[in-house]
């Protein structure tokens, strides 16, 4: 782990090699009678979920300093990883319980994470208890810009980064998000490009949050994926 991880420029002790190890083979157990992920080789999952997740490290390491939350984090990638790594105050988040309880029956194997927890709810929701409670919002492939967007700006205080991570997004994707502004406060700071050695194409889209949200967010429950503000 720690060989292969170098080799792309991310620097991990021995700790933090055993922890990303034990975290990669539970979820291909559990996979086996949760649906976690469709990635069922080692090899394949080791590039898909844990490089790919530590390849934005240089995106989370230039954001303030405080807490981190992962929307949408399914098996806990990519928050979990970038949690061991960096050691900020983590929270996995996601509306599906059956995924939470397994990332909770990992941190209950594994002490050393409390500085982590999992909690099953939507993010709009998440958002009311949490006003500005994070640093940084992370989110995988979990939907539109435009969308991402909304549900990262109440999570957010003024200067708190969003760090999107899409494979293909569509051309308009990233201009339409950026007409929104002035609605959620969150702009454009940062855009990378980046290809995975199995030969999936990244892009990783950075928001900063510039100034308060005009809109009262969040809105409700659904509405964002639904009838999106651009």
């Amino acid at each position: 782990m720690i060989d292969f991880l170098q080799t792309y420029g991310i620097e991990i002790d021995s700790k933090q090699a055993l922890l990303l190890e034990a975290h990669l083979r539970f979820v291909l157990e559990k996979n086996q009678a949760v649906n976690l992920t469709r990635i069922t080789d080692y090899d394949r999952a080791l590039i898909l979920h844990v490089l790919d997740s530590l390849l934005v490290l240089p995106e989370v390491k230039d954001a303030p300093d405080g807490a981190l939350i992962d929307i949408g984090t399914g098996a806990g990638y990519p928050g979990l990883p970038l949690a061991i790594v960096t050691q900020r105050q983590t929270t996995l988040l996601d509306a599906r319980e059956k995924k939470i309880m397994t990332i909770k029956e990992f941190f209950s194997l594994h002490p050393e994470l409390n500085f982590c927890e999992a909690i099953s709810k939507r993010a709009e929701e998440f958002a009311l208890e949490r006003q500005a409670g994070y640093s940084v919002v992370v989110a995988r492939a979990l939907a539109a810009l435009p969308t991402l967007v909304e549900l990262a700006s109440p999570l957010l205080p003024i200067g708190g980064h969003l760090i999107a991570l899409k494979g293909q997004p569509q051309p308009d994707e990233i201009a339409r998000s950026g007409q929104l502004e002035g609605a959620t406060g969150l702009a454009v700071s940062g855009q990378r490009t980046y290809s995975l050695p199995s030969g999936e194409r990244r892009e990783v889209i950075v928001y900063e949050k510039i100034k308060h949200a005009q809109l009262e967010l969040p809105r409700r429950v659904g509405l964002a994926q639904r009838k999106p503000l651009a």
